[in-house]
């Protein structure tokens, strides 16, 4: 078709990006390629990071006596990852790796380092930083841990309010409220079904005070010896479920947790998040 048949984009039409400042920061120099070589270059590199991610959780399987092939497999494989994140070059998989490295830190007992990974993590995508006090529950010095995050957060968090200011959120609040942004499969939308309404203000605050108590929950178990892997696992399953915004490829956010987290409820859960997306 034509393309000059379509209407031209105005500026005041752009959308920040929704993404973690680390990210940003970290891919801006693709925009001085052509649209071709940084399509490639993001697919390439969430491929690297597809099989980082694997080998982070071989690793860390054998460490916690849970079955390395069978881990490798659970993410390796799983279709969402590879038909979506991978294809998609989706930059949920740097998150997943960030994750990842944080909880393989913990069990070497490099805690200020895994406390560090985390909040780099979620300056890639903020949602996994769900995962942060979970693993300084888990770690042998929770103070080394808590300053590892903090030192990262400074480290990432300056240069951010120097370059962005106080917009670095901007987008983010518009995908968690505004309804172009609901996908029709998510929790919110089938809680709205269920009750014969739409995705309003009522509908939103309602699955995510769910989430936060299911949350909550989750890190009192972690607290009180629970396995903080699995913990962190659950906490991030009833996220997914409360976004209104949800899209497939998110599912890797729970895949290392779930693969390593000693729990077959957690295991069972995701295959049926990852069968249902």
């Amino acid at each position: 078709r034509d393309l000059h048949s379509f209407p031209t984009r105005r500026s005041s039409d752009l959308q920040p990006t929704p993404y973690g400042p680390l990210f940003t920061l970290l891919s801006a120099p693709l925009g001085l390629t052509s649209a071709t070589a940084a399509l490639w270059l993001y697919k390439a590199a969430a491929g690297i990071a597809s099989v980082a991610i694997v080998l982070l959780v071989v690793d860390v399987a054998r460490t916690r006596g849970v079955d390395p092939v069978r881990a490798a497999i659970f993410v390796g494989l799983n279709p969402l990852l590879l038909f979506y994140a991978v294809s998609g070059a989706h930059n949920d998989l740097f998150a997943a790796l960030g994750l990842a490295c944080a909880v393989a830190l913990v069990l070497r007992h490099r805690d200020a380092s895994a406390g560090a990974a985390v909040v780099a993590a979620a300056a890639i995508k903020l949602t996994v930083g769900l995962a942060l006090p979970f693993l300084v529950i888990g770690a042998r010095s929770r103070r080394r841990a808590a300053l590892g995050a903090a030192g990262a957060i400074v480290a990432i968090g300056v240069p951010t309010l120097i370059l962005f200011g106080g917009h670095v959120f901007d987008q983010l609040h518009r995908i968690s409220t505004d309804p172009l942004f609901d996908t029709t499969f998510s929790g919110p939308d089938r809680l709205a079904h269920a009750i014969g309404s739409s995705i309003d203000s009522g509908v939103r605050v309602v699955t995510v005070l769910v989430a936060g108590a299911l949350a909550l929950c989750a890190l009192a178990w972690a607290w009180r010896g629970g396995d903080v892997v699995a913990a962190a696992g659950w906490a991030l399953l009833a996220l997914l479920a409360s976004i209104a915004s949800l899209a497939p490829w998110y599912v890797v956010w729970l895949l290392p947790l779930a693969a390593v987290g000693r729990s077959r409820r957690l295991t069972a859960a995701t295959l049926l998040l990852s069968a249902y997306l």
